[in-house]
């Protein structure tokens, strides 16, 4: 009997420490907050931004490995020509922009031609020979995925991006009888250059492709001839 009642004293003992140790915890306010801050400084190093005429044998296929720029030189084939009537060609040019530099700015890209010639006086004037289309920029990474790229778009002549899918976009402006026609532009923010998701490839930045049309008109002489491109690539903006 007597071992009972020293349990049971102990057992109320404790449960009476436990009780006076509940009462005297300080309470915990929720409201309670910390801050530190976090410092880093980036400092931007190399890259580069440059533009060049190249066409479309440029490897773009899936898993071909690094994208390689060729040669821009146009070959619009032959064109069959008599006294009574002319004939209409077309060629294709690619603009590569290599743009790897970091937080560049905004441009627009013009292209501008001489006549065709054959070196024995034949001619054909530049106003014969115009844009016909412009193709959706390929780009290494593009803005929609989240990241600070400075977009490049291609101009049909109405200053549009055709970046909704349609490719070619028609081409709407003059022919090159112009000082310079405006093709392209891009937009501040970070090269364009990556890795291409669908692709699977590094690309140093972007390629445009636009579709060229020479009427030759009837009675042109024979012979082989040949003219010059030149592209200009001007800041925009501050």
């Amino acid at each position: 009997m007597n071992l009972k009642k020293t349990v049971l004293s102990l057992m109320a003992a404790g449960t009476l420490l436990m009780g006076g140790l509940s009462a005297t915890a300080a309470p915990v306010d929720p409201t309670s907050s910390d801050q530190a801050e976090g410092k880093v400084k980036v400092t931007p190093t190399g890259g580069e931004f440059n533009a060049q005429f190249c066409n479309d044998t440029t490897t773009i296929a899936p898993n071909a490995g690094d994208f390689v720029i060729t040669s821009g030189d146009v070959d619009f084939g032959e064109a069959e020509v008599s006294l009574a009537s002319g004939d209409t060609v077309t060629g294709q040019i690619g603009i590569c922009y290599t743009d790897t530099a970091y937080d560049r700015g905004a441009f627009k890209t013009s292209m501008s031609a001489g006549n065709f010639t054959n070196g024995s006086g034949g001619t054909i004037g530049k106003a014969n020979l115009k844009p016909s289309g412009v193709h959706n920029v390929l780009q290494g990474r593009w803005s929609s995925q989240g990241v600070p790229v400075g977009d490049i778009g291609a101009n049909n002549g109405n200053n549009v991006n055709p970046n909704a899918g349609n490719s070619p976009l028609p081409w709407v402006g003059g022919n090159f009888s112009s000082a310079s026609l405006d093709v392209g532009f891009g937009y501040k923010g970070d090269g364009t250059a990556g890795v291409h998701t669908v692709l699977n490839m590094w690309i140093p930045g972007s390629m445009a492709l636009i579709d060229l049309e020479l009427n030759v008109p009837a009675g042109t002489p024979g012979g082989d001839y040949t003219n010059e491109f030149t592209l200009t690539v001007a800041p925009v903006g501050p």
